[in-house]
């Protein structure tokens, strides 16, 4: 199973290549008057409005530094169908990582439940980013903008 790896402060992490529909240049997000930190806003991808998240914002509390790899990954999210858009650092491998790679990762908090199992790749530990958990699962990604 192929996922795209980005890193964000020296480590590193994997989404589902399967689930990406598009990776575009990091653009400026349409901010919305009561985007937290972490809902940087949204962007008009062919004519749709698509909610945009800050990974960096939500994983190590800053926001994502403006740089040539840093990238807007389109991605589906399973449980609504929807688009959501993830900005992510340092988002420039492809990696072949099979499920059973993946080592639960038991942590007692649970309020950052997005961050799922972890697999030693090549160049260290990869953990990997669990879509269906980035949203709430009473919101609709489409709702973050009406907040």
């Amino acid at each position: 199973m192929l996922h795209l790896i980005f890193r964000l402060d020296g480590e590193a992490y994997a989404l589902e290549a399967a689930r990406i529909i598009e990776i575009l240049p990091l653009v400026d997000a349409l901010r919305t008057a009561s985007a937290s930190a972490r809902d940087a806003g949204a962007i008009n991808y062919r004519g749709q409005i698509v909610p945009v998240l800050d990974l960096a914002a939500m994983t190590l509390g800053r926001a994502s530094q403006r740089r040539l790899s840093t990238r807007i990954i389109l991605a589906r999210c399973a449980q609504s169908d929807e688009l959501v858009g993830l900005i992510a650092e340092n988002a420039t491998e492809i990696q072949r990582i099979e499920p059973d790679d993946f080592i639960a990762n038991n942590r007692a908090d649970q309020s950052a439940n997005y961050l799922g199992p972890i697999a030693l790749g090549p160049r260290g530990a990869i953990q990997r980013i669990e879509l269906d958990h980035l949203l709430p699962r009473h919101r609709d990604p489409s709702q973050l903008l009406l907040a």
